[in-house]
């Protein structure tokens, strides 16, 4: 596994014309992975063939395509303006100041590692936004 850099492109937004049997529009998903994630794999599957080959292990097995490590990250991104984020800095929502949004939705982008920590830490930060906002200040 390894970190992909943040890519614009990489967005799920919904479809203008397809709907669900509510009438729901339906997610579309753009993703790919960038030239620089590609190298970074192929680097990693050559580091990863050599340490098991110096260890003399058999059979060495790589995956055959890219996969992720199954943590759900992403689409409510945190930032400073509307325009290019869903929260702010306190996880409350840009178009409405009564939600907050507390999890790795609000990651930009990620590593290998587990996010947990980073969700608690994030989400105690916004402990004090939300008691004002409770508070009516």
């Amino acid at each position: 596994m390894i970190e992909q850099e943040p890519d614009p492109a990489n967005r799920i937004s919904l479809d203008d014309e397809e709907r669900d049997y509510y009438g729901v529009p339906l997610p579309r998903i753009a993703y790919r992975l960038s030239d620089y994630v590609k190298q970074g794999l192929a680097a990693a599957t050559a580091a990863h063939q050599d340490i098991f080959q110096r260890l003399r292990a058999s059979p060495i097995h790589h995956a055959e395509v890219a996969q992720g490590a199954g943590h759900i990250i992403g689409t409510t991104r945190m930032g400073e303006s509307p325009k290019t984020s869903v929260v702010d800095a306190q996880l409350r929502s840009h178009d409405h100041p009564n939600l907050y949004i507390a999890g790795s939705g609000v990651f930009p982008t990620s590593g290998t590692a587990n996010p947990t920590l980073t969700i608690a830490a994030l989400s105690l930060r916004s402990v004090a936004s939300i008691q004002e906002a409770l508070r009516g200040k």
